[in-house]
């Protein structure tokens, strides 16, 4: 299978650095993958995911027959393909007929919500965690008191997962009725518990009339670790007591955060237009964000964070696209909230050049731009409202990482496709003694730094990565830098002389993982120095490296290192 894991700078972008110095290509049209009955091309990109270890899937479209071109590839390898039930624990005699949607948990768990083709020849979208059927409709119990003992799924619209074995699901009932349900499950294929939010021709409270709808869509509902769920419910506007103008709301669990018609406190006297094509989002902090639209018009879309910040408005501009005003928040695109506080979102402006007014945003700062950006060396080309959907991009639930679907123009192919992988952190240091011995994995390991320079901030994560994968480690820091070849029996070379400290004990050993990579965040407070631990100051200049663990060809033990990584501290 040829997979591109390829990094490349992005002279670009100031606010981008990843694992591989600014973004990692994950699969592009072309590629060549060993599906099922034979080799086959990549030629579309469908949907995308990646999870806070920068695990990824990427759906993809290739040139194997029509009943079975369509391929869900994890970190790379094929897991998944149309018109096969390789992986999957299907109804006997049913096959996987194309993917609706996925999440992955950062241990790896994959959740997944599929069509597949029944033996007799019917259709049903079903769930799997890890491969094991979860949620089958006419088999799977609904088990709540809103429905009759012995109710079942009649159907499945949607699924969303977290770390922490909560999922938020929506549905329908073998009584006809549709609803929206928090479930818990063991992992291993068993609901354990089912808790209805609400279901069809039930009056909330607070509500004028009753239910006479939910939304599938990706971004409209929302669920983080704890279990808070963000929802979307439609009233029955033409019932008595109704109106269509205030019959859509928003809410958080249990509770309305946004009704269609209600004041917007930060547009005066502006009121939330419908929310039927609201995007949203909560993170672990339970911090949130609406992407939505004001006023019965609905043509002055907007985002907000908390109900307190304005990240953007159409009509407005930005410091970092100014003089031009925004023309386009994407209200089908969808609006994500890391831990961290970072929104990732799709907007256009009014460049007078077409080719350049279009891109993704970070808060308020466009991190890929359409004519501007370069990938690969060749320039993305697009951002425009006709090809970005919810499925164009993903950030993982830590904000770290965004995986995105783009064309660039190539010399080659004025139109090529493919998946990306983002590190939406700022870089901290330089490389030096670069590059390191390669290991047993056949790349040169790499160290890097992000956060800040600044000492009083003291936020600086080390990362190690292209490690070989399953293996131990750990840091080393030293003023002076000095190249020492295979030091102690090492296949590397310690690029650290002089006073060196060692970040070990319980907490500091790391483990690469099947990722072949680890981080520290490091205090600088208390920085290992020899036998004693010392302070960072302003104008100091420090070293990094990373040793680890590694296997020679015969199985015999050794290490390596990455290169080196110097920081002034400002």
């Amino acid at each position: 299978m040829t997979t591109l894991r390829i990094a490349f700078a992005l002279p670009a972008l100031a606010l981008l650095v990843s694992t591989s110095s600014g973004q990692v290509t994950l699969v592009v049209e072309g590629a060549s993958l060993p599906t099922i009955n034979g080799p086959s091309l990549v030629d579309r990109i469908d949907d995308v995911f990646v999870n806070n270890s920068g695990q990824w899937l990427v759906r993809v479209d290739t040139n194997a027959p029509t009943p079975e071109d369509e391929v869900i590839l994890f970190n790379g390898v094929i897991r998944h393909q149309q018109g096969h039930s390789t992986g999957m624990s299907v109804p006997a005699g049913a096959t996987f007929s194309s993917l609706d949607s996925a999440y992955i948990a950062d241990n790896g768990d994959l959740l997944v919500v599929a069509n597949i083709t029944l033996a007799g020849g019917g259709a049903s979208t079903v769930a799997y965690w890890n491969g094991a059927l979860l949620i089958e409709p006419s088999v799977t119990p609904v088990v709540d008191p809103a429905v009759p003992p012995g109710s079942v799924w009649e159907s499945l619209s949607e699924v969303w997962g977290t770390n922490t074995g909560r999922l938020l699901a929506g549905g329908r009932t073998d009584g006809g009725r549709d609803f929206i349900a928090k479930l818990t499950h063991n992992g291993a294929g068993l609901i354990t518990g089912t808790q209805i939010l609400a279901i069809d021709g039930q009056t909330l409270p607070g509500h004028p009339t009753a239910i006479s709808g939910f939304s599938s869509a990706r971004g409209r509902n929302a669920i983080n670790d704890s279990g808070t769920a963000l929802w979307f419910v439609d009233d029955d506007g033409l019932a008595p007591g109704g109106s269509n103008a205030n019959d859509s709301w928003i809410h958080r669990d249990a509770s309305p955060l946004w009704r269609e018609g209600d004041p917007l406190p930060l547009f005066p006297p502006s009121v939330y237009g419908t929310l039927s094509s609201a995007e949203v989002d909560i993170n672990n902090n339970g911090d949130y964000v609406l992407q939505s639209g004001r006023d019965a018009s609905f043509t002055l879309d907007f985002i907000i964070k908390n109900d307190t910040t304005l990240i953007a408005e159409e009509g407005a501009t930005l410091p970092s696209i100014a003089p031009f005003l925004l023309t386009t928040i994407g209200s089908t695109t969808l609006v994500q909230i890391g831990d961290n506080g970072v929104v990732l979102w799709y907007g256009a402006w009014n460049d007078p050049n077409p080719d350049r007014g279009a891109g993704l945003f970070v808060n308020r700062e466009p991190v890929i731009q359409e004519g501007v950006t370069l990938v690969n060396g060749n320039v993305v080309d697009f951002f425009d409202s006709s090809s970005v959907s919810d499925k164009t991009f993903a950030l993982s639930g830590s904000g770290r990482y965004a995986i995105v679907e783009l064309t660039t123009i190539a010399p080659t192919d004025p139109t090529l496709n493919g998946a990306y992988l983002f590190d939406l952190r700022p870089p901290v240091g330089t490389s030096y003694c670069s590059p390191s011995v390669p290991n047993s994995s056949g790349n040169s390991a790499r160290i890097e730094g992000v956060g800040s320079s600044v000492a009083l901030t003291n936020n600086v994560t080390l990362v190690a990565n292209r490690l070989p994968a399953n293996q131990f480690g750990f840091f080393v820091t030293g003023r002076v830098q000095q190249v020492t070849t295979n030091p102690g029996g090492s296949q590397g070379n310690l690029c650290i002389g002089g006073t060196i400290g060692r970040y070990v004990g319980p907490g500091f050993i790391k483990f690469s993982g099947p990722g072949g990579t680890f981080d520290l965040r490091i205090d600088l407070n208390r920085t290992p120095f020899g036998n004693v631990f010392v302070s960072i100051a302003a104008g100091e200049t420090w070293n990094f490296q990373a040793w680890f663990r590694d296997t020679g060809p015969q199985g015999q033990p050794w290490s390596n290192f990455t290169n080196g990584l110097t920081i002034l501290f400002q």
